[in-house]
């Protein structure tokens, strides 16, 4: 999922992996336990409470799709939400941030998802996107690749639902979606040649 998000949004994911490696390498010097290991582990928390909170909320507001495609945001959340304030609190040795842990998880991630719900309510989600603009018509969401465009329905950023794609090289497909692939009954044309029948997993069947 955050292969679709804006930028700013992405720049948040990769802040957060890089101070969560930096921690790892602290792990193994004299730097560990210290007050920047600490100051780094809180940011890094932080961080990663964002991108959960900010996961949900795009679950919440653009639907929800299983699959192992954003199996990244799902270890997130499991992290944020179960991990870090009930099972590694046994391990850390910094009695200060054994204490406060359960309260700087769940205390920040609960407000920050609040805020965030009410930022990006319903269609205003797609405000988060990188290739999509906030719709009028939610069966109208308009998405600009670097391929083509697309306009049609969507499921978690991914094309999902009946939709239309316009490839720059003239190619064009309308029929129905499931996770980003044409499957379902749709019609392929390009010039003169009309696919029109069953896709699967993008490949026409018959």
């Amino acid at each position: 999922m955050m292969q679709f998000i804006t930028s700013p949004l992405l720049y948040i994911y990769y802040l957060a992996i890089a101070l969560s490696l930096i921690h790892t390498v602290f792990h193994f010097t004299k730097l560990k336990d210290s007050t920047l290991d600490l100051v780094v582990i809180l940011i890094s928390l932080l961080l990663y409470i964002f991108i959960a909170s900010l996961a949900i909320v795009i679950f919440i507001n653009a639907g929800f799709i299983f699959s192992f495609t954003y199996w990244i945001e799902y270890l997130i959340i499991i992290i944020v939400i179960f991990y870090v304030p009930f099972f590694s609190v046994k391990k850390q040795k910094n009695k200060k941030l054994k204490k406060y842990t359960v309260g700087l998880t769940l205390i920040p991630f609960i407000i920050i998802i609040v805020v965030l719900h009410f930022t990006y309510a319903g269609n205003k989600i797609y405000k988060a996107s990188k290739y999509c603009n906030a719709p009028i018509e939610i069966e109208k969401i308009v998405c600009n690749y670097e391929n083509g465009k697309y306009t049609g329905q969507l499921k978690a950023f991914s094309r999902h639902g009946n939709g239309t794609y316009e490839w720059n090289s003239g190619r064009v497909y309308v029929g129905q979606w499931k996770n980003n692939l044409m499957h379902g009954s749709g019609t392929m044309t390009q010039g003169e040649k009309i696919l029109k029948g069953q896709w699967k997993k993008h490949k026409f069947v018959q």
